[in-house]
C-alpha cells in the first residue's frame, strides 16, 4: 500500500469520525495534527481512530501504538502515515521471513 492509499484511509477514517461527533468537520491536510486541530478528538477517540486505520490498512496495530501521538507529542497526519508505512514494511518483512 503506498503513502497516498494510507494517507486517504487516514482522512477517511478521521472525516468519518468528526462527522459523527461534531458539526465542524475541519478538512484535513498533511500538516493537520488530529490531536490539536480536530474539535473533540482526543485521546480514547485516537485509540479507536487507531484500530479503524489497522483495518482499513489491513495491519495489525499492537495496543501500544497510538498512531496519533505519544508522550513526546501530537503528530501530524504525515507522521502518522509514515509510522503506518512503517509497520507495512516490517510486518511484510516478518511474513516473507516466515
Amino acid at each position: 500500500m503506498s503513502p497516498d492509499q494510507v494517507f486517504d484511509a487516514v482522512c477517511q477514517t478521521l472525516t468519518t469520525i468528526q462527522s459523527n461527533i461534531s458539526d465542524n468537520v475541519v478538512t484535513l491536510s498533511h500538516g493537520t495534527v488530529p490531536l490539536k486541530d480536530l474539535p473533540k478528538f482526543d485521546s480514547p477517540l485516537s485509540i479507536a481512530a487507531t484500530g479503524i486505520v489497522g483495518k482499513k490498512v489491513g495491519i495489525f496495530i499492537p495496543a501500544e501504538v497510538n498512531l496519533f501521538g505519544d508522550d513526546n507529542g501530537k503528530f501530524t497526519i504525515d507522521k502518522t502515515v509514515q509510522l503506518i508505512c512503517d509497520l507495512l514494511a516490517d510486518q511484510k518483512s516478518k511474513k516473507d521471513a516466515a
